[in-house]
């Protein structure tokens, strides 16, 4: 430590001090970083409410660029999945819906837009298992049990899985910072 600070010419509290003023302005970005997702979300659930889903698909994404947890992606990565629905481009909605699905996978209306959208795009038997598989974390909550006694999702099937190579083998939003 002692030549680190001899070779850098600072002594310890100068150290400590730029330390201190590093952590204050990490911590202050991330406060703003939730404050910028949460208001981008607001106006995406404000687009979507006036079902103008173009604008709620950039709002989500605007969002998810300053969204700090995964928990607080895969409900924005959701409501993007729910817009992309809305305007019939189910492989989007699929993508997006999988993504929260991997993001938080006791999140109901993940599985739940997947399904959708796996149902939309012919592969029923899967959609429907995702459906249910939603409507029983559903019921798990509203019963407030331990979701980790139960059995695990059902596993997506290699089926799906090539379907979701495939798109996202063509589809790319660009990176999402969190």
């Amino acid at each position: 430590v002692v030549s680190f600070l001899q070779k850098h010419k600072q002594t310890a509290s100068q150290l400590y001090t730029a330390f201190d003023k590093f952590l204050s302005h990490v911590r202050s970005g991330s406060a703003l970083n939730d404050a910028q997702a949460a208001e981008s979300k607001g106006k995406g659930n404000a687009a979507f409410k006036k079902q103008q889903y173009s604008e709620a698909v950039m709002c989500y994404t605007d969002a998810l660029r300053s969204a700090q947890s995964d928990s607080a992606c895969a409900v924005l990565l959701s409501n993007r999945a729910n817009a992309h629905f809305q305007m019939q481009i189910y492989p989007l909605a699929l993508l997006d819906a999988h993504a929260a699905v991997e993001l938080d996978p006791k999140y109901a209306k993940a599985f739940f837009r997947r399904g959708h959208a796996l149902q939309r795009l012919g592969f029923m038997p899967e959609g429907q298992r995702d459906v249910d598989w939603s409507t029983h974390l559903e019921a798990q909550s509203a019963a407030a049990a331990e979701v980790n006694d139960d059995p695990e999702a059902p596993p997506v099937s290699e089926r799906i899985q090539a379907l979701l190579a495939e798109l996202q083998s063509h589809v790319r939003y660009g990176p999402v910072a969190k």
